[in-house]
């Protein structure tokens, strides 16, 4: 392998990710606490920040302009049509901003940008960037049904991330997905069982770490409903074999409390080999696993690729 990937200072250009991938292969006054426990001064809404029946959002989760450019998309279909020359399929995962799952917390006419704030934009933009990823030959799978069965439950009430819930429901929808295409039927069998344990209590969340940096305050308390997903009748000593599929991603997918590679498993009944990384942006986990012995010795079959929308 000669992996090489060019390093910038910030974010990271997704489209050029993509295609060097491919190229391998081949001081604020008091406000009123919301109901989250958050306090959004009027300094953090001078920045953007929006609070509205206690949801709290950040300026990147209110853009109506969501896209994949040009250029990215170009790099995206070498990369795709790359993984599919070594039999695997890109399934990607767009996690949807909260001011979509939510939008009836921005019932009242909230302006960002200088112009108020469209549900419905941001949901076609979310649309449009799913039609432009299947257009290049990616699978894409939409969230949004999965979202709007029980939307306030989809993510955590005073952070950034997704429920437990939000990751079961976003787990049964890749499962559905992956089932509807080529190489299914040779996937594995495993049953799998999911159970609840101890809710994990974290200092403070992302929106709320945010906010303290601008508004002050003391530090909310996190909750965080937890689950675990074990295989049924395998032993210590039991072997697998090679994963077929393979989750890289973000925070949403590395953190464990979320258990979203179990949600997969126990929705797909099949082993989910679980190598995101959190804090890593949108492609980090891939840049990492694809150049490694893992995936060069036996490539999955599915390759799931979470990212949120507001990383575009």
């Amino acid at each position: 392998w000669n992996w090489r990937v060019p390093r910038w200072n910030g974010w990271v250009r997704f489209g050029v990710i993509a295609a060097a991938v491919a190229t391998t292969l081949l001081g604020a006054h008091a406000a009123t606490p919301a109901p989250s426990g958050l306090e959004l001064c009027e300094k953090a809404k001078t920045l953007g920040w929006r609070e509205q029946d206690g949801w709290v959002f950040s300026p990147s989760s209110l853009r109506t302009n969501y896209a994949v450019d040009a250029g990215a998309l170009a790099g995206i279909a070498r990369l795709v049509e790359a993984l599919r020359a070594k039999g695997t399929t890109v399934v990607m995962v767009v996690v949807p901003p909260r001011s979509v799952v939510v939008a009836d917390h921005l019932s009242q006419p909230v302006v960002f940008a200088g112009k108020p704030y469209s549900a419905a934009l941001a949901r076609d933009s979310y649309q449009s960037v799913l039609a432009s990823l299947r257009g290049v030959g990616a699978s894409a799978v939409d969230l949004v049904p999965a979202s709007q069965t029980d939307p306030e439950a989809f993510f955590l009430f005073n952070d950034s991330h997704w429920s437990a819930d939000g990751a079961r429901r976003s787990g049964q929808a890749v499962a559905s997905t992956i089932r509807t295409l080529p190489g299914n039927e040779q996937l594995s069998p495993r049953q799998f069982s999911t159970e609840a344990i101890t809710p994990a209590v974290l200092g403070s969340g992302w929106l709320g770490g945010k906010i303290r940096e601008v508004c002050g305050g003391d530090p909310v308390p996190l909750t965080i409903e937890r689950t675990r997903t074990t295989p049924v009748g395998v032993g210590l000593l039991d072997e697998s074999g090679p994963p077929q599929v393979v989750l890289v991603g973000t925070s949403f997918s590395g953190t464990e409390h979320f258990n979203f590679a179990g949600a997969i498993e126990q929705a797909l009944g099949a082993d989910v080999l679980p190598v995101p990384i959190a804090g890593g942006g949108t492609t980090a986990a891939i840049r990492s696993f694809l150049p490694s012995p893992a995936f060069h010795d036996a490539p999955p079959k599915f390759l799931v690729w979470e990212f949120p929308l507001e990383h575009l």
